[in-house]
């Protein structure tokens, strides 16, 4: 098996204001944090969820070439779908990838039930095994593994509702 090393980096800030009763997200994306390669390709897993509706038009317009992962089926060329624990086609994609962004993840919107916070666990590292697999077999590694996963702002309560309050 290859050894690779993933990179925890933090390639984005969040901040939350409320306006009009709702909550604007602002990305602030350092794209120091991603190797200098002109026009890298990129491969983003989770790139259809929160984070990765931000990252993907972004890199975009710097004229990254950008293929996308996720569990929401859209319909263009560089949007693959996936269930984040399966081994598919897309694995063919990979060859000549520079950077690997995984944002895959069960949203942590939920109570942390033991059934929730397994399906959270599980969902981050059964996206990379089966990103390494796919990798192993493809024969390729990218230049950057950049491994981000979530983190909720609210307390962990299991009495009471949580709210901005």
């Amino acid at each position: 098996m290859m050894k690779r090393k993933i990179l925890p980096l933090f390639i984005f800030v969040l901040t939350a204001s409320t306006i009009l009763a709702q909550v604007n997200i602002t990305f602030e994306i350092n794209t120091a944090t991603i190797p200098s390669v002109d026009a890298a390709g990129m491969f983003i897993a989770g790139g259809t969820g929160f984070i990765g509706n931000e990252l993907v038009p972004h890199f975009e317009k710097l004229n990254h070439e950008v293929l996308v992962l996720g569990r929401t089926k859209i319909d263009k060329p560089n949007y693959h779908q996936w269930d984040g624990k399966t081994l598919g086609e897309w694995k063919y994609e990979l060859k000549g990838t520079d950077v690997l962004i995984n944002l895959t993840g069960k949203s942590v919107d939920c109570r942390y039930t033991e059934k929730n916070k397994k399906e959270i666990f599980d969902s981050r590292t059964n996206s990379i095994e089966v990103l390494e697999k796919a990798f192993n077999e493809i024969n390729w590694t990218p230049k950057s593994w950049i491994q981000a996963s979530t983190a909720t702002i609210y307390r962990d309560e299991y009495e009471s509702p949580n709210d901005e309050e």
